[in-house]
Formats: structure tokens, C-alpha cells, sequence
């Protein structure tokens, strides 16, 4: 007498693909929102310490070189497209011809907003003594203080500049009135 095993096949079929399928999509649904926000916030953080560095090359400079450096945006207005660190020869808070341009950055982050509140609100720009000290352009004994409040989508830091020149950052929403 022969006895014939029957084994059941292994693997999944189509209903099983689907009901699967469909989890992953709503999983990925729910946390996508998260991931974004959490994406804005790193990218942000890479954002304010890359700016934080150029503020600390520019006053670094201006006391190596024994002259006022300053930084400015790539395009003289809009902070969130750049900025650059030069030696102004000129005065005017622009990159000129006959201006030493030390480093710049141009900004790719996508939805990108930055807010300058600045002691000298004419023109954009931190200018930075021989000393290391902030300096406005009109006034070296005035110094060019204030902060900055960069944001993408939900997520915002602010970074201060004392009247000596340090540099620190924070977010505006957890700290509240210490930032």
C-alpha cells in the first residue's frame, strides 16, 4: 500500500499581499506627518549651526586680520537664501569687486524663513571689529546686536548675538521668554 503525503504550498497569497500592503500604507499614513516635522527639525538645526559657525569664522577673522568682516545675505536682503562672510571694503554691506569674500553659503533647505531683528534695521548684515566685538557700519562704538529666528514648517530656532560677540541659539517655543 502506497500512502501519498499532500503538503500544503508555503508562502503567501494574494489577499495576504493586500491586507499587508494596506497596513504598511496606513502606518506610513500615521507617521509621515511625524517624519516630516522631525526631518524640519534636523534640517533646521544643520541650518542654525552652520550660520552660528560663519558668525563665529567672521568674528575669528576680524581679529586675526586686524579688520572689520562682516556678514551679510548672498543677495544683500534675504537671509534664507545664504549668506557670506567678507571683508566689506567699501562700506556697504554688499559683495563688491574689491571685496575679500572669506566664505559663502548658500541655503537649500525648502520652505526655509528667516527673521532678522537687528539693532541696525537698515540693512542686513553683522559686522564684526578687530576687537571680536559686534559693530554697526555707521558706529564702531555701537554694536550691531540682536537675533535671528529661523523656521521650517513648524519647527523654529532663534539664534542671539550678545554685545561681545557670543553667539547662542534656542527654540523659541520650548524655552519661551528665556530664548
Amino acid at each position: 500500500m502506497i500512502i501519498y503525503c499532500y503538503r500544503q504550498q508555503s508562502g503567501s497569497g494574494l489577499l495576504e499581499l493586500i491586507v499587508a500592503s494596506l497596513i504598511i500604507a496606513i502606518l506610513a499614513a500615521i507617521s509621515l506627518p511625524d517624519y516630516r516635522r522631525m526631518m524640519d527639525s534636523y534640517r533646521l538645526i544643520a541650518t542654525v549651526g552652520e550660520f552660528k559657525s560663519m558668525i563665529s569664522l567672521a568674528r575669528n577673522e576680524a581679529v586675526r586680520r586686524g579688520v572689520r568682516v562682516d556678514v551679510i545675505p548672498v543677495d544683500g536682503v534675504h537671509w534664507n537664501r545664504g549668506w557670506m562672510v567678507l571683508i566689506d571694503a567699501n562700506n556697504n554691506q554688499k559683495s563688491d569687486t574689491n571685496d575679500i569674500v572669506l566664505h559663502t553659503r548658500r541655503v537649500t533647505v525648502e520652505n526655509l524663513q528667516v527673521t532678522a531683528s537687528l539693532r541696525d534695521s537698515k540693512k542686513s548684515y553683522l559686522a564684526f571689529a578687530p576687537s571680536g566685538c559686534p559693530r554697526s557700519a555707521n558706529n564702531s562704538a555701537a554694536p550691531q546686536i540682536g537675533s535671528f529666528v529661523f523656521s521650517a514648517g513648524q519647527e523654529k530656532r532663534k539664534v542671539v548675538m550678545s554685545f561681545l560677540g557670543r553667539v547662542r541659539s534656542c527654540d523659541p517655543d520650548r524655552d519661551g521668554a528665556a530664548c
